[in-house]
């Protein structure tokens, strides 16, 4: 086949007209460019090497060669990473829930279909394919979180006013008309925060290390899932109960609660907690006995008559 894609262009135009750009800032935005791509062949489960190019000139520009045994999959993941910088993501300020589970749930039946159509491929489909397959890794969180950091490095940077992202074949002959992205248009591909949904587990189990016996905003301890956390007790009746010493704290006392955690992504692409709250105690539970809290009791009666109403409107 001629005029596939084996190499993508990446161009810097710069203000001043000249062709050099600041070492960090290119090997920031590299390094972005490399973790989404990264993850593009992970999720497609396809093995590629990449060669970097004598830069040329015109601005700053870098070209990368994309090396492997299928040259199919080869021209799929240039048109893929081509159309993913370029393409506004359309709900881009905030990372939630779906962007979590979308991909993961549907990622082994998308990978079977892409399989399938690389076998009979020709330009026209590996175009087309790749529009198909962007919208799913749009919804990638760490695609998304990547992208914006690619976009926040060069609109802090002066000296860059327009990038553009071109498909190139073996000759280095683009396969389409450069279309050049305005610095006016990087903040919409910048994410406003480094938060996620958080996480609430109605039937978390906190082995309890440190309880707190004193008022005030004190953080307690404990061991939940393997992993020591400290957390603020929300929980205002189990406080009052603990400090009129209605429950004591012995060796392997535990609580099963309503936990709360707030979820960030780090520089890396991984999920961490930021905080972690404990909003209802619902039992408490040691080696000989496990005892429900009135309020346990209460959530308990409110979650099920929720779960029958749910049923009768079905």
């Amino acid at each position: 086949m001629n005029h596939i894609p084996n190499k993508l262009e990446l161009h810097y135009f710069l203000k001043d007209h000249s062709h050099s750009i600041d070492a960090f800032v290119k090997n920031g935005c590299e390094r972005d460019l490399l973790l989404i791509l990264k993850e593009l062949t992970e999720k497609l489960d396809i093995n590629i090497n990449i060669e970097s190019e004598v830069y040329l000139e015109g601005g700053f520009k870098e070209i990368w060669k994309f090396l492997g045994k299928n040259n199919n999959q080869l021209a799929l993941i240039v048109s893929i990473l081509a159309l993913i910088i370029a393409t506004v993501p359309k709900e881009n300020k905030k990372l939630t829930e779906l962007e979590i589970e979308n991909f993961e749930l549907d990622n082994q039946m998308k990978r079977l279909q892409i399989k399938k159509l690389e076998e009979e491929l020709n330009q026209e489909q590996i175009e087309k394919l790749a529009e198909k397959i962007v919208p799913i890794f749009n919804q990638n969180y760490k695609v998304l979180w990547y992208k914006s950091n690619f976009y926040k490095k060069l609109v802090t940077y002066s000296k860059v006013k327009e990038i553009s992202v071109t498909q190139l074949d073996k000759n280095n002959q683009p396969l389409k008309k450069e279309e050049p992205i305005s610095k006016t248009d990087f903040y919409k591909f910048i994410l406003n925060s480094n938060e996620f949904t958080p996480e609430i587990n109605d039937e978390a189990v906190i082995n309890i290390i440190s309880p707190v016996l004193l008022k005030g905003k004190f953080k307690w301890k404990g061991f939940y899932e393997n992993e020591i956390i400290t957390f603020y007790m929300k929980d205002e009746i189990f406080k009052s109960s603990v400090r009129n010493n209605e429950i004591e704290f012995t060796n392997g006392t535990s609580i099963k609660c309503v936990l709360k955690q707030k979820r960030i992504i780090n520089e890396f692409g991984l999920i961490k907690t930021k905080s972690c709250d404990v909003l209802l105690v619902l039992e408490v539970m040691k080696k000989s006995e496990r005892v429900t809290t009135e309020q346990g009791k209460k959530y308990k009666r409110n979650k099920s008559d929720l779960k029958n109403q749910t049923k009768l409107d079905i």
